[in-house]
């Protein structure tokens, strides 16, 4: 709802299209937006200068984007300049069609719009064939598979890529660089390497999968003087590690818990078909929030469960989680399983809000904010007092009516000097295992 009655707003200011735009070298007129792309080499790139006044009062950007059904290997794009400011006046920015590799007619159209004037749109049709023949100049593509599947911990796949000169002239490739050199070893380049026009050349190597289980990614950046790929061509191959050992669940499931709870979790480590049985030796990483209840089984099994039990006096923070991992030694392999652990791990008192930011606030004026202590499961306690650490604010306990939320009111006086403050509040409790809340204050006074 808010979308159109800002797209209305905008209409009414602008008193009529908030954005006129139009390709000088095309007849005017909706009926006249069609683009002709006969006769196209592969990957020609069309470049359409277009003219643009915004009577938008804010800088918009434009966007370009192919209509459903889409072409197959065709792209739109706005290039130059996307970005509009009112009141600079006509701006000319580009939009560029690149037409297929492969042979054959295509057909589509294209929306131009602004997601900054959701209800504005320009639509341009096109067509034209895709015919044998060379781009202009320097071009180059690479051809390869870049899944290498399945892998094993520190597994090693060989890979292959050609790369075809698709332009008129040859391209020179300068160098092709492993961005974890570690990771993947490349064949040797001797001496910048030409790829004659119409001509292709293999680039081999190896990727080495990570120790971790689940996927990940590989990537080579290949320099050569091709007008195509003027920042390097990136070369991705992506590839799954399937460890001998893995975590079920591969990290901790519960988002919230209380530490006075003693909540139990519990993790089972499953071996590979191929691994033979094992024994969970030992647990680190987990001594500040965890106590260990079980390791599983003192006999080599397949599968372990180890079960652990939240600290009663593990740290809390009502305001962020918490992070940590959990490493399980697995022997006779000797090697750790790592177990992710993220929880926001809460007091059985805590305080909404856990910070109080009056931002900016003028000098002279009284602002103030209240506190409320939520208890977990109808715990019942007193506040005993609340107090402000540097004296910056004022704190109040207002009367507490039995079967309410306890309050505390905290405010900026009048008298304070321009400038920060950074306070805090402590609140005090009968509980013993909170017998203190402390809650920031911030704000800048001028």
């Amino acid at each position: 709802m808010r979308t159109v009655i800002l797209a209305a707003l905008l209409l009414a200011a602008c008193g009529g299209d908030p954005i006129d735009l139009t390709i000088p070298k095309l007849p005017e007129g909706p009926s006249h937006r069609h683009l002709r792309m006969p006769d196209s080499p592969p990957l020609r790139r069309w470049q359409y200068r277009l003219e643009v006044f915004s009577r938008v009062p804010k800088q918009i950007r434009l966007e370009a984007r192919l209509e459903e059904p889409a072409p197959a290997g065709v792209i739109a794009r706005i290039a130059d300049r996307t970005n509009l400011v009112p009141r600079e006046g006509t701006a000319w920015p580009t939009l560029v069609v690149i037409v297929p590799r492969e042979e054959g007619a295509f057909k589509g159209s294209i929306a131009i719009t602004s997601p900054d004037v959701p209800d504005w749109t320009v639509r341009y049709t096109f067509e034209g064939e895709v015919v044998p023949g060379a781009l202009e100049g320097r071009h180059l593509t690479a051809r390869s598979e870049g899944d290498l599947g399945l892998m094993r911990p520190d597994e090693e796949k060989m890979f292959s890529v050609l790369f075809k000169s698709l332009g008129a002239e040859p391209v020179t490739i300068r160098e092709w660089i492993a961005e974890d050199p570690q990771r993947v070893r490349l064949q040797r380049l001797e001496a910048p390497v030409t790829v004659a026009a119409g001509g292709e050349v293999e680039l081999r190597g190896a990727v080495v999968a990570p120790r971790a289980g689940g996927p990940f990614e590989a990537r080579v950046r290949v320099l050569s003087d091709a007008e195509n790929v003027e920042k390097g061509l990136l070369l991705r191959f992506a590839g799954h590690v399937v460890p001998d050992y893995a975590a079920n669940p591969p990290r901790a499931v519960e988002t919230v818990a209380y530490p006075v709870q003693e909540t139990e979790f519990k993790v089972v480590i499953r071996a590979r078909e191929e691994v033979p049985p094992f024994t969970v030796a030992q647990a680190s990483g987990h001594e500040r929030y965890f106590d260990v209840v079980s390791l599983g089984t003192a006999e080599p099994a397949r599968e372990q469960t180890v079960k652990f039990k939240l600290k009663r006096d593990a740290p809390t923070d009502a305001a962020r989680d918490a992070e940590w991992q959990v490493r399980l030694r697995i022997e006779p392999a000797g090697v750790d399983v790592a177990w992710p652990v993220k929880i926001r791990l809460n007091p059985p008192i805590h305080a909404h809000p856990g910070v109080i930011d009056f931002r900016t606030v003028p000098q002279g004026t009284e602002k103030e904010r209240e506190i409320l202590l939520a208890a977990f499961a109808n715990r019942a306690f007193k506040v005993t007092g609340a107090r402000s650490e540097r004296r910056q604010v004022r704190v109040t306990v207002p009367d507490h009516a039995p079967g309410t939320a306890w309050r505390v009111l905290v405010a900026l006086p009048r008298g304070l000097a321009a400038g920060l403050v950074d306070d805090r509040v402590v609140i005090e409790t009968d509980d013993p295992d909170v017998p203190n809340l402390v809650i920031p204050v911030k704000a800048e006074i001028r």
